[in-house]
C-alpha cells in the first residue's frame, strides 16, 4: 500500500529492491507473488532509482543461470582440500544455503518486467543485448554464430519462454534496439525450434512488427503450431500457388516461415503425441501439405533437413543441380561428398542416421518426381554414403571380432579373461544388429526410389558407391534364400533394376549377380515369397527383352548367357516341390507359365528342351488344376515339341501319362489342344496313329453348327471301343481312351453318357478276362500301384494284374469318388458301373467284398435301387447295405471314398417333408458306417461334417444330427489292460454313466479335446441369439467321451447357456431352449436331473421366468421319463414338488389368473404342472413315497379353500391318480390297502368320527418307526377338512384299477380283497357330496358284475338310492346322474339285483324322460333302450317314442340321432302296434322327407330303409304306393347329392321288397311321367325307370323303344338349349337348361345298356350316340362324365364283338367311323387339358383316348395305299365338317393347314409350287390323323399338372402295347419325347419323383415293346 501510494522515500528504493530480491531468494513461495507485485510497482514508480540496480540483478542471475553447471563444476574442482584446523573451521562456516535457484529468481525478475512492458521497452538497449547474450550471441555477426552449449538445458527453455513473453508485450518492436537483428533471430532460429510453445511465442513476437505478409495468416500459423490443430489445418489450408489462399506478394516471406514452423514436426515425432504411429501419420500429412509448394520454395525445407543432419560444424551442404540459387549452410560445398562429408556421416550417431533416413523415406514416398527431381541426386548420394558407412562399420566390427578371437586362441586366458571376452562380445552384438538394420533401411529407401523413379539415372558416382557397398552381400546372395522368409531390400533393388530399361544394364556390374539370383530357385529351404520375387525378376528381364528388342540388345547379354542355369534351377525347384513333404502355398501356376511362354522361343537345344519338358509336365500333377493354366501349359508343350522330334519314342509315354487325367474333366478347348499334341506325337511315334484318329473322332465338332458336337461321329467312334481294343494297345493308350470316357460319362447328353458307360464296361470285361487268365502267373505286385499311379511305368509294358488293379483304382474308383457329388443321372451311370465291377472283377479283393450287395432280383439289388426314384426302394437298398457290411468284411477305402460321399450327398440334397424319411435313412447308414471305420477315417469323416456346416449353413441341422450319430457310434476304447493303465485316473463330482467302465485312449482323447471340442463350442456361440438343440446334444455326447474334469468344467456352461435363452421374451427361442434342455437331460440321464433343475431355479427366479420354469420342467420330464426309470425321481422329489406347488398354488398361479398376463405367453395360457404331477406320480416308488405326494396337498386342505383353489386341488389329485395307475411299481394289494385306508378315514372325518384304520396303512409295521409316524400324521391331517376330496381321489384310483385290470371271477384272493369295498361304497352313498356319490357309483358298476358276497347285504340299499336319484333328476348330463344311469343299465342286464316293472315305470316318469327333447342325454337314451328291450307296456312309453321320433329328425347330434333311430326301430319291431298307430309313425317319417335340414332327411331315409328291409312284405305292399309317391316327390325336389343317392337307395329297396303285382302301377306311373309334358317329372321318372330296369330287367323290354325315343327327344332338346345359349365348354354354369333331365336320361340309358348289351349297335341308338359325342364337351361336368362312361361302354362292346364277327355288322358301328373316332379323341383330349378329374374318370378318359387313337392307326394302316383325296371324296358333308370342327378344337393351325391341303382337289390359297411342296411333306394318313393327336398328348403332359401327366403316360404305354413294333417306330419321336423330357429334367417345371419314376417305367416298357 505504501509503494502504491508513493509514500516511500527514493533513498530507500535500493534498500527495498535488495530486500525484495532477498525475499525471492528465500524458499517461501507464499510471499513470491506479493514480492513480484511490489517489484513491479517499485520499477514503475521509481524507474530511475530502481532500474540500474534491478538490471544488475537481472544480469547477475542470467549469467549465473547460464554458467551454473560449468561454474559449479569448476568451483568444486578448485576448492583445496582442508589441511589445517582453521581451514576446516572456515570450510564449515562456508556451507551452502538452501536458497531459491537462480533460474527461478531470473524467471521472477522477467515476470516483473512483463508486468511493466513500457519500462522494459524504454531500456531496450540494455535488455536486447542481454537477451541475445542469453541466446548465446557474443556479437551478432550471423544468426548461426551462437554458442550451443548455453542452450541445452531444460531450465534454459523455460527462461527463454519468459523472455519471449516479455518481447511479445513490447508492441513497438520497430523502435527497439537492434530490432532487425532480433527479428532475424526470431525468424531464422527460434521458429524452427522443436518446442511448439516457443514457436508460438516467437510468432506472437513477430506480430509486433506488423508485417503485411504475417498478420492475415496468424490463425493459420497458430493452428499449424498447436499439435492438436495441425491435422485439421493441413486439410483446410491450401497454400498452393493456384489456390489463392496466399497472396502472391506474401509468398516470398510467408512460405519460409511456414516451412520453418513445420520442419521440426517432420524431424521430431514427439512433437505430436507419445504414440509412434500417430506421429508418423502426422509427419506424412505435413509432407503432403508441403508438396503443394513450388519446387523453388522447397529449397529451404531440404536445407533445414540437411542442417539437422550435419549441424553447424560439418562443412557445407549444397543442393546440386541449382547452381544459380545455391544456399550455403557453412563454408564448404557439397562437392567434397566423398571426402569430408563422408567423414561427417561416419561421425554421426546411429540414432541421428536412423532419424534422417526415416524422414527421407517418408519424403520419397510423399513427393512426386517433379518436386523431388532437383534434390534427388544429392539425397541419394547421402543415402549411398550412409550405406557405405554401414558397410565400413561392419567391416571394422568384423575385424575387431576376428582380432579378439585370434587373441583368445593365441593367449592363455584364465576364467576371468574368458568372462570378460564373453561380456565384450555380448556388448558388441547389439551395435552390429543396429548397423545391419540401418543398412537394410538404406537399401529399402534405394529400392523405394528405384521403383518410383525408374526412369532417372543417379549418376555413375552413386552406382559406384552402391555396388562397392553391397559387393559383400552380392557374393553371398544365393544363401539369402535359405535364411530369410521375405526378400531383402537389396533384392528389391535388383527387382527394380530388372523392370527399368534405363537401369537394367547395371546388373552387369557384377558377373555373378544374375546367376546367383537364378540359383536361389535351387535352394530347397527358400520361402515362397523369395521364390516369387525371383520369378518376378526373371519375368521382368524377359518382358524387357520382348518389349525392347531393338533398343536394348544388352538385355540379351544379361539373360542369354544364363539360360542353362535358369532351366536347371527351374528343374530342381519343381522336382524338390514334388518330393517335398511340406505343403507349399505357391505351386507352379500362371507366373511360371508366363515365363515359360516367353522362354520357349529361345530353347532350341534338344537336351535343354527335354529338361524343359520335364518342368512343364509337373504342371499337370496338381490335384486342383486351373483350367486356364492347363490350357496355357498345353500350348507351351505343343510349342516345344518341334525341338523333340528325335525323342518321340522316349517322350510319348511320359507325355500321355501326364496329360491323360486332364481329359477326364477339361473342356473342349483343352481337349482339342490335347488332340493336337497327340497328333504331333503321332508324327514321330507311329504307334500313336490309331489313338490319334480315335481321339479326334471322340472329340469331333459339328461342321455345320458352330460350337455343336458331331454326335454321329462320336457315337460311331465309341462303337469301335471293345474289349479287343484294349488288349491290342498298351496301357498308356488305354488310359487316354478311358479318360475320354470318364469325361463323357458326366455329359449332359444321354447318348454320350450311355456310349461312355458302354466303353468303360468293355474295359471291365477286358480286365475280368485278363485277371482270370493271369490269376496264377501275376508279373507285378501292389508296389507298382504306388510307384505308378496310372498303372504302368513306361508306355511299352504289357497288361498285368497289378496294372489292371492300378487302373481300377486310379481311373475308375478315383473318378467314381468325385462323381458321387454330381447330378443323379451321372451317379446312376457310375453306380451301374460299380455293380459291373463288383460282379465281374472277383480277383480284386476290395471289390469282391461288396458282392453280397448284388442280386439277380432287381427289386433286391442294392445298386439298382440306391438311386431309384421311389423312396421306399432307396431305403430298402440302404437297409441291405447295412446288413451286408455288418459282418465287417468290406473294403473301408471304397466305402469311405464312394459310398460315404454318395449317402452324404443324398442326405444333403434330401427334400423337406416327404424326403425326411429318406434323409434319416441316409443319416443312419452313415452313422452305421462310422461305427465300422478305423480311427483315421472316423476323425476325417467327423471333421468333414464340420466343414460342410460352414459350406452349407442351411443344412446345419441335419449335419449336426449326423455329428451326434457319429459320436453315438464312437468305438475307440482301450480294450487291453495296458491301454487301461495308460488312461489317466480322473475323479470328478460329475460322473457319466459308464464312464468308469470304458476309457478312451489318451491320443484320441487329446484329439477330441483339441480339435473337435473347439468346433462344437464355436457352433454353440456362433449365433448368440439362437439355441441349437442338436449342437448342445453333440456337445454332451462329446463330453461323455472326455475326462471327468473336462465334463465338470464344460457341462455347467452348456446348461447355463441353454437356460439363459429361457429368459428371452421371444417364444420361439424359449421353445428351442426347452427342446435343447430336454434332449440334454435325456442324453445325460435321470442322474443329472437334479443338477439341471438347480441350474433352472438359479436362472429363472422372478416374474414371468417362474412360469417358464414350470412349463420347462414338464417338457423335460415328459421327454426323459420312461417305464425303465421307476424310482429314479425319488432323490429329487422334494425339488420337483416344490416347483409344482408354487406353479399351481403359489404366487405364480395367481398371475396366471390375470387375463392380461395369461394371454401374453404360452407358458401362462396353460398350466403344465398338473401334467408334471402325473409324470412324477407314475415314476416314483409307490410303496414308500405315495403318502409324500399327498402331504403338500393335505397342508392346503387344512386351510379355507376358495372355489378356484378347490378346483386346482381336485385336478392335482386327479393327475396323481392317473399317474399312480400308470406306475409299474404299484402292486394291486398295496394299492387296495392304500385306497381302503384313505376312504375309511375320509368317511370317518366327514361324519366326525375319527376312527381311521391306520393299521391297514401301516401294513403291520411298528408305529415307533419315525417314517411310519410321518405317514400316519399325513393321513390324520387329511381328515380334518375337505376330506371328501380325498374320498373322490381314492375312489378314482380304485375305479381306474378295476377298469384296467382283468378280474378273474375264480380268483378268490382277489375277490376277498374287493369284497370289503362293497360296504365302504355303501357308506359312501350316504355322503352329501355329489362327486363322492358319482365316484362310488362308478366303482359299484365295476364290482356289481363280480360274485361278491356283500352285494346281497347292500343290494336293496344301492337300488333304492339309485331309483331315488333317477326319479328326482331332471338333467341327465350331470356326472352323478350319468354314473347313476350307467349303474342302472348294468343292473337291468344283471340278474343279481332285479328291478320290477313298477320301478321301471317310475323311472320313465322322471323329468329327464318327460323333457327328453329339451335336454337329451345319450345315457338316458341308452337306459330307455334297455327299458324298451324289457318290453315295458305303459302309456307313457308311446308318448316318449313320439318325442324320440321328432328328436331323431331335429337333433344335430349324431350319437343322439342314432340312439333315437335304434329305439324307434326296436319299438316298431318289438311292440304290438295297431294299423292306425303304425300308419301314424310311417306318415310322420314320410312327411319329414321334406325337412329343411339335410341331416334330418338323412335320418328319415335311414329309418325308412331299415323299416322297408325289416317289416314284413305284407305291410310293405299295403303302403307301397304311399312310399313310392313320397319318395318320388322327394327325389324330384332334392338338390343334395348325398340325400338324392339315399332316396334312390330307398326306392330300390322298396322296389326289391314289393311284390311283382304291385310293381305294374309303379311302372305305369313312371312311364306316364317320363312320356308326359311336365318337364319337372322327367328327371325323377328317368331315375325310377333306371331302378325298375335293374329290378325288372326283362319285364321292361317291351317299353324300351318308347323310352329310347323319349330319351332322344330330351337329349336333343338339351343339346339345342346349349347351342342356343352359345355356352362354351369352359363355361361351368349351374343354370344350364335341361342338364339334369339329360343327365338322368343318360344314367338310365347306361343301366339299360348294361342289362341289354345288344342295344349298343341298334340303329335307334345312333342318334343318341351322336348326341353323346356332343355331350363330351357339355359345360356341366356331370354330363361330360356320364358321356365318357357311355363311350367307354360302347368301345368295350365293340372290343367284345370283334371277337365274334358274325354277331355284328361292321356298318352298324357308328362311333368306329374314322371321323367320329377323330372327333371323340379330340374331345377327350380337350377334357384332359382343361378338366380336373379323379382317378376313376381319368382312367375312363385314358381308355377312350387309347381306343380312338389305335382305331385311327388301324384305319390309316388299312388305307395306306389309298389316296386321302379319294377317301375324302367318299365322306359326306357331315363327316367332313366333323373333321374340320375337330381340328379347330384341337388348336393346331399347322395340322389343320396340312389336313386342308391334303383334302383339296385344287388349292385356292397356294400357288402350284407351294401346293406341291406342301403335299410332298405329307407321308400318309398317320401323319394327318394320328400324329396331331400324339403331339397334343405330349403338349398336355408337359404343360398341365401331374395328374394329367400320369394319364398321358398311361395312354402312351397302352398305345405302344397295342400298335406294335412298327407303330412305335412310326410314332417314336412323338411318344418318347414327353417321356424323355420328364425323365431327363427338361420338362420346364418341377416334377415329383413319383411322376419321374412312372415316366421311366413307361419309357422302359416302350423300349421292351420296341425291341
Amino acid at each position: 500500500m505504501a509503494l502504491s501510494s508513493g509514500m516511500v522515500n527514493e533513498d530507500y528504493v535500493p534498500l527495498l529492491l535488495n530486500g525484495f530480491i532477498g525475499i525471492l531468494q528465500n524458499r517461501f513461495s507464499l510471499l513470491w507473488d506479493h514480492v513480484i507485485e511490489c517489484l513491479t510497482i517499485l520499477i514503475k514508480r521509481f524507474k530511475k532509482n530502481a532500474w540500474d540496480l534491478f538490471f544488475e540483478h537481472l544480469e547477475f542471475y542470467q549469467v549465473k543461470s547460464l554458467s551454473l553447471d560449468v561454474g559449479a563444476s569448476k568451483l568444486r574442482s578448485e576448492i583445496p582440500e582442508a589441511k589445517t584446523l582453521a581451514e576446516c573451521f572456515n570450510r564449515y562456516l562456508a556451507h551452502e544455503f538452501d536458497s531459491t535457484p537462480c533460474t527461478t529468481v531470473l524467471t521472477f525478475l522477467l515476470q516483473v518486467l512483463e508486468k511493466a512492458p513500457n519500462v522494459a521497452e524504454s531500456y531496450s538497449h540494455q535488455l536486447i543485448p542481454l537477451f541475445l547474450n542469453f541466446l548465446g550471441y557474443n556479437g551478432v555477426d550471423s544468426v548461426e554464430s551462437f554458442i550451443q552449449q548455453k542452450c541445452k538445458r531444460k531450465e534454459w527453455r523455460s527462461i527463454l519462454k519468459e523472455w519471449l513473453n516479455l518481447l511479445k508485450l513490447m508492441h513497438n518492436c520497430r523502435s527497439l534496439y537492434k530490432n532487425q537483428v532480433l527479428k532475424d533471430v526470431l525468424v531464422n532460429r527460434l521458429l524452427d525450434d522443436v518446442d511448439p510453445d516457443i514457436q508460438l511465442k516467437s510468432i506472437e513476437c513477430l506480430l509486433n512488427w506488423k508485417d503485411d505478409y504475417l498478420i492475415p495468416y496468424y490463425q493459420h500459423l497458430r493452428n499449424i503450431i498447436v499439435p492438436k490443430n495441425v491435422r485439421e489445418e493441413l486439410i483446410t489450408w491450401d497454400i498452393s500457388q493456384n489456390s489463392g489462399h496466399v497472396e502472391e506478394a506474401h509468398r516470398a516471406q510467408l512460405i519460409p516461415i511456414v516451412v520453418r514452423l513445420l520442419s521440426p514436426k517432420v524431424r521430431k515425432l514427439k512433437t505430436f503425441a507419445p504414440r509412434k504411429y500417430a506421429g508418423v501419420n502426422n509427419r506424412r500429412a505435413i509432407l503432403c501439405f508441403l508438396s503443394q509448394l513450388e519446387v523453388g520454395e522447397l529449397h529451404l525445407f531440404f536445407l533445414l533437413l540437411l542442417k539437422s543432419l550435419f549441424g553447424r560444424d560439418r562443412g557445407t551442404v549444397t543442393l546440386e543441380g541449382h547452381s544459380d540459387s545455391v544456399i550455403v549452410v557453412q563454408q564448404q560445398t557439397f562437392s567434397l561428398l566423398n571426402g569430408s562429408v563422408f567423414k561427417a556421416i561416419e561421425n554421426l550417431t546411429l540414432k541421428k542416421k536412423y532419424g534422417f533416413l526415416y524422414v527421407l523415406e517418408d519424403v520419397f514416398k510423399t513427393f512426386d518426381a517433379f518436386h523431388i527431381r532437383p534434390f534427388l541426386s544429392s539425397l541419394m548420394k547421402l543415402v549411398s554414403l550412409i550405406l557405405k558407412s554401414c558397410m565400413s562399420t561392419k567391416k571394422n566390427e568384423d575385424g575387431n571380432q576376428n582380432h579378439s578371437s585370434g587373441c583368445c586362441l593365441s593367449g592363455d586366458f584364465g576364467v576371468d579373461d574368458a568372462a570378460i571376452s564373453i561380456q565384450s562380445s555380448a556388448v558388441m552384438s547389439k551395435p552390429t544388429k543396429q548397423v545391419k538394420d540401418l543398412r537394410s533401411l538404406c537399401l529399402k529407401i534405394i529400392s523405394l526410389v528405384l521403383n518410383k523413379h525408374d526412369s532417372l539415372d543417379f549418376g555413375d558416382e552413386f552406382w559406384d558407391i552402391f555396388f562397392e557397398s553391397v559387393k559383400p552381400l552380392i557374393d553371398s546372395f544365393r544363401h539369402e534364400g535359405s535364411s530369410s522368409e521375405k526378400p531383402s531390400s537389396l533384392f528389391s533393388c535388383f527387382l527394380a533394376l530388372s523392370r527399368s530399361p534405363a537401369l537394367v544394364s547395371y546388373l552387369n556390374r557384377e558377373e555373378n549377380l544374375v546367376p546367383s539370383i537364378f540359383s536361389i530357385l535351387t535352394v530347397r529351404t527358400a520361402s515362397d515369397a523369395i521364390i516369387s520375387s525371383v520369378l518376378n525378376f526373371i519375368e521382368n528381364l524377359l518382358k524387357l527383352d520382348n518389349d525392347f528388342v531393338q533398343e536394348n540388345d544388352f538385355i540379351k547379354e544379361v539373360f542369354y548367357p544364363h539360360l542353362e542355369v535358369l532351366i536347371h534351377s527351374f528343374h530342381e525347384l519343381f522336382q524338390a516341390r514334388i518330393h517335398a513333404h511340406r505343403k507349399f502355398t505357391i505351386w507352379p501356376g500362371k507366373s511360371e507359365l508366363r515365363i515359360f511362354k516367353m522362354m520357349v522361343k529361345y530353347i532350341t537345344n534338344p537336351l535343354l528342351a527335354v529338361q524343359f519338358l520335364d518342368i512343364l509336365l509337373t504342371f499337370f500333377k496338381r490335384k486342383m488344376l486351373d483350367l486356364d493354366v492347363c490350357l496355357e501349359a498345353l500350348n507351351i508343350l505343343k510349342g516345344i515339341l518341334q525341338h523333340l522330334t528325335s525323342e518321340g519314342y522316349k517322350i510319348s509315354g511320359k507325355i500321355l501319362k501326364a496329360i491323360h487325367p486332364i481329359l477326364a474333366f477339361a473342356g473342349s478347348d483343352i481337349r482339342l489342344c490335347i488332340c493336337d499334341i497327340i497328333n504331333c506325337l503321332a508324327g514321330c511315334d507311329p504307334s500313336l496313329a490309331y489313338l490319334d484318329g480315335l481321339l479326334q473322332k471322340l472329340n469331333a465338332m459339328s461342321s455345320v453348327d458352330i460350337g455343336e458336337l458331331d454326335y454321329d461321329t462320336r457315337v460311331i467312334a465309341y462303337e469301335t471301343i471293345s474289349p479287343a481294343l484294349f488288349s491290342s494297345h498298351v496301357a498308356d493308350h488305354a488310359l487316354v481312351i478311358l479318360s475320354q470316357c470318364i469325361y463323357d460319362i458326366s455329359s449332359d447328353e444321354l447318348i454320350l453318357r450311355q456310349c461312355a458307360s458302354k466303353s468303360l464296361l468293355a474295359f471291365i470285361h477286358f480286365a475280368s478276362s485278363l485277371l482270370k487268365k493271369d490269376t496264377e502267373n501275376s508279373l507285378a505286385d501292389g508296389a507298382a500301384c504306388k510307384e505308378a499311379p496310372t498303372g504302368v511305368e513306361t508306355g511299352q509294358l504289357n497288361w498285368t494284374k497289378a496294372g489292371i488293379q492300378c487302373v481300377i483304382k486310379s481311373i475308375f474308383l478315383k473318378n467314381m469318388k468325385e462323381s458321387m457329388t454330381k447330378d443323379i443321372s451321372i451317379q446312376k451311370e457310375w453306380v451301374s458301373l460299380l455293380r459291373d465291377m463288383v460282379y465281374n472283377l472277383h480277383e480284386i479283393p476290395d471289390l469282391n467284398s461288396f458282392r453280397p450287395l448284388c442280386s439277380q432280383d432287381a427289386e433286391v439289388d442294392f445298386f439298382n435301387n440306391i438311386l431309384h426314384l421311389q423312396v421306399h426302394r432307396k431305403r430298402r437298398a440302404l437297409l441291405r447295405f447295412k446288413n451286408a457290411i455288418s459282418a465287417g468284411n468290406f473294403a473301408e477305402n471304397i466305402v469311405v471314398s464312394i459310398f460315404v460321399p454318395l449317402f452324404f450327398n443324398m442326405m444333403i440334397n434330401g427334400k423337406d417333408g416327404k424326403g425326411e424319411r429318406m434323409r434319416d435313412a441316409c443319416l443312419d447308414s452313415l452313422a452305421f458306417i462310422a461305427a465300422q471305420m478305423q480311427w483315421k477315417s472316423y476323425c476325417s469323416f467327423l471333421m468333414r461334417c464340420f466343414r460342410e456346416i460352414t459350406v452349407h449353413p442351411d443344412k446345419q441341422k441335419i449335419l449336426v444330427r449326423l455329428v451326434c450319430s457319429i459320436l453315438d457310434n464312437f468305438h475307440f476304447y482301450a480294450s487291453s489292460s495296458d491301454d487301461m493303465e495308460k488312461v489317466p485316473q480322473v475323479t470328478s463330482g460329475v460322473v457319466v454313466q459308464g464312464h468308469s467302465v470304458r476309457h478312451v485312449p489318451p491320443d484320441i482323447e487329446v484329439y477330441l479335446q483339441k480339435a473337435v471340442l473347439p468346433r462344437i463350442q464355436k457352433l454353440l456361440i456362433m449365433d448368440s441369439e439362437k439355441v441349437n438343440v442338436n449342437v448342445s446334444l453333440a456337445g454332451l455326447k462329446l463330453l461323455k467321451l472326455l475326462p471327468a474334469d473336462t465334463m465338470d468344467s464344460q457341462l455347467s456352461s452348456i446348461i447355463h447357456h441353454i437356460c439363459s435363452f429361457l429368459k428371452n421374451r421371444l417364444e420361439s427361442l424359449r421353445d428351442e431352449a426347452r427342446s435343447a434342455l430336454a434332449v440334454c437331460a435325456n442324453e445325460l440321464g435321470i442322474e443329472y436331473l437334479l443338477f439341471i433343475i438347480k441350474i433352472l431355479r438359479a436362472t429363472l427366479k422372478r416374474g414371468y421366468e417362474m412360469h417358464v420354469l414350470g412349463y420347462t420342467l414338464n417338457l423335460i420330464l415328459s421327454k426323459t421319463l420312461t417305464r425303465n426309470t421307476i424310482g429314479s425321481l425319488d432323490y429329487c422329489l422334494e425339488e420337483l414338488l416344490s416347483i409344482v406347488e408354487n406353479d399351481i398354488l403359489g404366487d405364480v398361479a395367481e398371475e396366471k389368473e390375470v387375463g392380461k398376463i395369461a394371454s401374453k405367453m404360452k407358458e401362462t395360457r396353460r398350466n403344465k404342472s398338473f401334467e408334471t404331477l402325473k409324470l412324477i406320480s407314475q415314476s416314483i416308488t409307490f410303496k414308500t413315497l405315495a403318502i409324500r405326494l399327498l402331504s403338500r396337498i393335505c397342508k392346503h386342505m387344512e386351510q379355507h379353500l376358495t372355489p378356484k383353489t378347490k378346483r386346482k386341488l381336485e385336478i392335482m389329485l386327479l393327475n396323481i391318480a392317473s399317474g399312480i395307475e400308470c406306475n409299474p411299481s404299484v402292486q394291486t394289494d398295496e394299492l387296495f390297502i392304500f385306497v381302503y385306508g384313505l376312504i375309511e378315514d375320509s368317511i370317518a372325518s366327514e361324519f366326525s368320527q375319527c376312527r381311521g384304520r391306520l393299521e391297514a396303512l401301516t401294513n403291520e409295521k411298528s408305529l415307533h418307526d419315525p417314517k411310519e409316524k410321518e405317514k400316519i400324521s399325513c393321513i390324520n391331517a387329511i381328515g380334518m377338512k375337505n376330506s371328501h376330496l380325498i374320498s373322490v381321489f381314492a375312489l378314482g384310483v380304485l375305479h381306474n384299477r378295476l377298469k384296467n385290470m382283468k378280474v378273474d371271477k375264480n380268483d378268490q384272493q382277489l375277490l376277498s380283497m374287493l369284497d370289503p369295498f362293497v360296504k365302504q361304497l355303501g357308506d359312501c352313498l350316504n355322503s352329501k357330496y355329489e362327486d363322492v356319490l358319482s365316484a362310488a357309483f362308478r366303482c359299484l358298476a365295476s364290482l356289481v358284475k363280480l360274485p361278491l358276497p356283500s352285494f346281497d347285504m347292500y343290494a336293496n340299499k344301492i337300488k333304492a338310492l339309485l331309483l331315488c336319484i333317477a326319479e328326482r333328476s331332471g338333467n341327465g348330463n350331470t356326472p352323478m346322474v350319468q354314473s347313476c344311469l350307467k349303474l342302472l343299465m348294468i343292473l337291468l342286464k344283471c340278474s343279481r339285483i332285479s328291478i320290477s316293472d313298477d320301478e321301471l315305470h317310475m323311472i320313465i316318469q322322471s323329468p329327464m324322460f318327460i323333457d327328453i327333447q329339451t335336454a337329451p342325454s345319450p345315457l338316458a337314451l341308452s337306459l330307455l333302450k334297455s327299458i324298451v328291450a324289457q318290453k315295458l307296456v305303459v302309456h307313457e312309453i308311446y308318448d316318449i317314442i313320439l318325442r324320440l321320433a321328432e328328436l331323431m329328425v331335429t337333433t344335430l347330434s349324431e350319437p343322439i340321432r342314432k340312439k333315437c333311430s335304434q329305439i324307434l326301430l326296436q319299438f316298431l319291431l318289438d311292440y304290438q302296434l295297431s294299423e292306425q298307430r303304425l300308419q301314424q309313425h310311417l306318415n310322420f317319417l314320410l312327411s319329414n322327407l321334406s325337412y329343411e335340414h339335410p341331416l334330418g332327411r338323412e335320418a328319415v331315409l335311414e329309418m325308412l330303409h331299415a323299416i322297408i328291409i325289416k317289416l314284413p312284405e305284407r305291410v310293405i305292399d299295403n303302403n307301397v304306393q304311399t312310399f313310392f309317391l313320397h319318395l318320388v316327390v322327394a327325389l324330384t325336389n332334392e338338390h343334395n347329392q348325398k340325400v338324392r343317392s339315399m332316396v334312390s337307395t330307398v326306392l330300390k329297396a322298396l322296389i326289391d321288397k314289393t311284390s311283382d303285382h304291385m310293381l305294374d302301377p309303379i311302372l305305369e306311373y313312371s312311364l306316364s311321367w317320363y312320356f308326359g309334358e311336365k318337364q319337372n317329372l322327367w328327371s325323377a321318372a328317368a331315375q325310377v325307370i333306371g331302378l325298375l330296369i335293374e329290378v325288372l330287367k326283362g319285364g321292361i323290354e317291351k317299353d324300351i323303344g318308347a323310352i329310347v325315343q323319349t330319351a332322344t327327344k330330351i337329349l336333343k332338346d338339351s343339346v339345342d338349349a346349349v347351342n342356343d345359349l352359345k355356352i362354351g365348354f369352359s363355361s361351368e354354369l349351374v343354370g344350364v337348361p335341361l342338364w339334369k333331365e339329360a343327365y338322368d336320361s343318360l344314367f338310365m340309358l347306361e343301366k339299360m345298356l348294361l342289362h341289354f348289351p345288344d342295344l349298343h349297335f341298334q340303329l335307334a341308338f345312333q342318334e343318341i350316340w351322336g348326341m353323346v359325342c356332343k355331350f363330351l364337351l357339355h359345360p356341366h361336368v356331370w354330363l361330360r362324365n356320364i358321356s365318357s362312361r357311355l363311350v367307354a361302354l360302347y368301345f368295350a362292346a365293340v372290343s367284345e364283338s370283334r371277337a365274334d364277327s358274325e354277331k355284328i355288322n361292321q356298318t352298324t358301328l357308328y362311333l368306329i367311323n374314322p371321323s367320329k373316332l377323330f372327333s371323340i379323341a379330340v374331345s377327350f383330349l380337350t377334357q384332359l387339358e382343361t378338366q380336373e378329374m379323379d382317378d376313376s374318370i381319368g382312367k375312363i378318359i385314358a381308355q377312350n383316348i387309347v381306343f380312338s387313337i389305335c382305331g385311327l392307326h388301324s384305319f390309316a394302316k388299312q388305307e395306306y395305299y389309298t389316296s386321302f383325296r379319294k377317301i375324302w371324296s367318299m365322306f359326306d358333308v357331315s363327316e367332313q365338317n366333323s373333321y374340320l370342327e375337330a381340328f379347330d378344337l384341337l388348336g393346331s393351325r399347322g395340322a389343320k393347314r396340312t389336313f386342308v391341303l391334303s383334302t383339296s382337289v385344287t388349292s385356292q390359297f397356294l400357288t402350284k409350287e407351294e401346293d406341291t411342296s406342301a403335299l410332298e411333306s405329307i407321308d400318309n394318313l398317320q401323319s394327318l390323323l394320328v400324329v396331331p393327336l400324339l403331339r397334343k398328348l405330349g403338349k398336355i403332359a408337359v404343360e398341365r399338372d401331374e395328374s394329367q401327366m400320369k394319364i398321358v403316360f398311361n395312354c402312351l404305354r397302352m398305345i405302344s402295347s397295342q400298335i406294335g413294333t412298327q407303330g412305335i417306330s412310326d410314332y417314336s419321336v412323338y411318344i418318347l419325347l414327353p417321356l424323355y423330357k420328364v425323365c431327363e429334367g427338361y420338362a420346364g417345371k418341377l416334377v415329383s419323383d413319383d411322376v419321374k419314376q412312372f415316366a421311366e417305367e413307361v419309357r422302359n416298357g416302350i423300349r421292351i415293346c420296341w425291341g
